[in-house]
């Protein structure tokens, strides 16, 4: 026994084992093709060895002749399968190379059987045994070559030729993948093919002395393949388990998304935009009713549903996501459920899946049953409208309180121009009796008839504006001249108490947006508040101080007084209603000026004065179109 008797069965062996496992493997995978060619190159590489191995012990010409012939068939299939593996694995060989190669190479096996001894030889004259490694002798022939085996020759070319063009294309690629199989299998096949063909060719020519010993050059190529195989099966088994795992997670996260979206109570939908059709979940069930579970609809019929009012809404919505003008939409609308009924959809969704144009192929989205939080604005809107309305009917009280308050000073603001009248009239009546009547004294005497008049009307029309019972009407006013007109009017009432006023007004102020007449009652309140302070103080000190600046965007009003002042505990709560610190109070005024000066988005506040006494303070944000005009 030497070390071919041994190698070569083993390298035999081994080639049926792979081949068995490749069979296995290929009619269990979808690439089964590289598979089930592997299992058959395998089986004529064994197949070659086998008869490599007899070759080495034949005793004479003829049995060596005869195996040398029928040792073509083992190595036409193992080069034909080489050449669809590489085509089927490297996805890169041409399919029409591949099968002139195929043809190319039955027509050689044609001739090796009809021609000759073989296609490599016409004839064998002797055997002579030679000495390979290891001291082991072979046979190897002393024959006359045959003129086809020149044709066998370019058959290995055109193969290699056929193995390059596949391992470039591969290489170039240029993943690493692709790269890594270009180097290892079509770089192997290459070397030791090229190697194994110039040994044969050589020794059919009688170049060399060489056996047939070139199977173990075919099964290293063969390993390298199959090494790539097999790790391409262990890729795909660690592949599968990944998938598997995902699909267990992708399942566990479906489970919690479901849970999810059913304890939010909102129904999941999923829009296939070019079947037309939409998912719905069974939330939509419980929100809508009659249909069956899971639903699917079209979107058409699905549109019918939506009130006619919203729909033209939620189309443009819907397709400025879909010419991806917007990442999403977002959109409030009714739908109609089977009972004939509405409720509101708060409906979100994005697309999912373009194609390479940009095209939407898939929508998805949640709907939200809200027609509770709509029927709760509504209550709220409704009460908002009634407390307005209430606040109307306080403000309205409010100044017809005030009204009893100044009544006095009215009273003399409307006797002194009565009284003049009434004088000039009389007097007018004496120029007129006269003979002949003084006509240009009767002339100055109308005029100052009609300027009376005119500040009696002056006294009433505000007077009438104070009190008018009428909505909040916001109009740009100018907070100095509400500062000036309060204290017109409250001229006669202040020389009354002997209240003395300072004005330090920001000129130039910029206007705010607001209702006029309610600014005056904040204004008026605050004065009278403040007359009502200094009421029980010295003569020189019943002083008021009337301020007005610019800060941070606001109007400040300040009115500030030399009175008692305010204790600290009462300085918030003399804004509640019906807190007051007068005896005869109703603690009505500086209730109704917060809430006044909170609908003009404002604030109103009190501070102890460090002289003694109290300033009220308010703000009025400055209007949008003066800050714009400003900047």
């Amino acid at each position: 026994m030497n070390w071919i008797t041994v190698a070569w069965p083993m390298i035999a062996g081994t080639c049926f084992t792979l081949a068995a496992l490749h069979l296995m493997i290929g009619f269990k995978r979808h690439d089964k093709q590289a598979h089930l060619l592997y299992a058959t190159f395998a089986a004529g590489v064994a197949c070659f060895a086998l008869f490599e191995l007899q070759m080495t012990q034949a005793a004479t010409v003829d049995e060596f002749g005869f195996l040398q012939r029928w040792i073509h068939l083992p190595a036409y299939v193992l080069i034909v399968a080489s050449i669809w593996s590489i085509h089927f694995f490297f996805g890169t060989g041409s399919a029409r190379f591949a099968w002139a190669l195929t043809g190319f190479y039955a027509l050689l096996l044609a001739i090796n059987f009809s021609t000759g001894a073989s296609i490599n030889y016409q004839r064998i004259d002797a055997l002579r045994p030679v000495e390979v490694w290891g001291g082991v002798k072979v046979p190897i022939v002393d024959a006359v070559v045959n003129p086809w085996s020149r044709l066998e020759a370019l058959a290995f070319v055109l193969w290699i030729l056929f193995i390059a063009q596949a391992t470039v294309r591969l290489w170039r690629r240029g993943d690493r993948d692709s790269r890594r199989k270009a180097a290892l299998v079509g770089g192997s096949f290459l070397f030791l093919g090229l190697v194994g063909a110039s040994i044969a060719q050589l020794r059919h020519e009688g170049i060399i002395d060489f056996p047939y010993l070139r199977a173990w050059l075919v099964f290293a190529g063969l390993l390298a393949l199959g090494y790539e195989l097999s790790s391409d099966v262990f890729r795909a088994t660690e592949l599968a388990r990944q998938v598997h795992v995902t699909e267990a997670d992708a399942r566990e996260q479906a489970e919690r998304l479901r849970l999810a979206l059913t304890g939010a109570r909102l129904a999941l939908w999923d829009w296939d935009l070019q079947a037309g059709t939409v998912y719905l979940s069974d939330r939509w069930q419980e929100m809508v009713g009659g249909f069956p579970q899971p639903i699917v609809i079209t979107f058409r019929a699905l549109a019918t549903l939506v009130h006619p009012d919203d729909f033209p809404e939620l189309r443009r919505r819907l397709r400025e996501v879909l010419k991806d003008r917007s990442p999403e939409y977002e959109v409030e609308h009714r739908v109609r459920t089977m009972s004939g009924n509405w409720v509101w959809i708060h409906s979100r969704g994005e697309v999912v899946a373009r194609d390479p144009n940009g095209r939407a192929l898939r929508m998805s989205g949640v709907n939200e049953d809200i027609t509770e939080r709509k029927q709760a604005e509504a209550r709220f809107r409704q009460n908002e409208a009634e407390m307005a309305q209430q606040r109307s009917e306080l403000a309205h009280l409010s100044r017809a309180a005030m009204l009893g308050e100044i009544s006095g000073s009215l009273a003399h603001e409307l006797n002194q121009p009565l009284a003049a009248i009434l004088s000039n009239a009389q007097a007018a009546q004496r120029f007129l009796a006269q003979d002949p009547g003084d006509l240009r004294e009767v002339r100055a005497i109308l005029q100052d008839i009609v300027d009376d008049d005119k500040r009696a009307g002056e006294v009433i029309r505000r007077l009438r504006a104070l009190l008018r019972k009428e909505g909040i009407e916001h109009h740009p006013v100018d907070v100095n001249e509400v500062v000036l007109d309060v204290l017109r009017i409250m001229r006669s009432d202040l020389v009354n108490r002997n209240v003395s006023v300072a004005t330090q007004l920001e000129p130039a102020l910029p206007q705010v947006t607001g209702d006029r007449v309610q600014l005056q009652q904040v204004m008026l309140n605050l004065v009278i508040n403040g007359c009502d302070a200094v009421a029980a103080a010295r003569a020189q000190d019943r002083q008021l101080t009337v301020r007005t600046a610019l800060i941070d965007g606001h109007i400040e009003v300040a009115v500030a007084d030399r009175g008692n002042g305010i204790g600290p505990a009462d300085l918030e709560r003399v804004f509640e209603p019906f807190v007051t610190t007068k005896a005869d109070g109703m603690g009505l005024g500086l209730a109704v000026c917060r809430t006044i000066v909170t609908a003009h988005a404002g604030r109103i506040w009190a501070a102890r004065n460090a002289d003694g006494g109290t300033t009220f303070r308010f703000t009025v944000p400055v209007s949008r179109a003066q800050i714009t005009a400003s900047a």
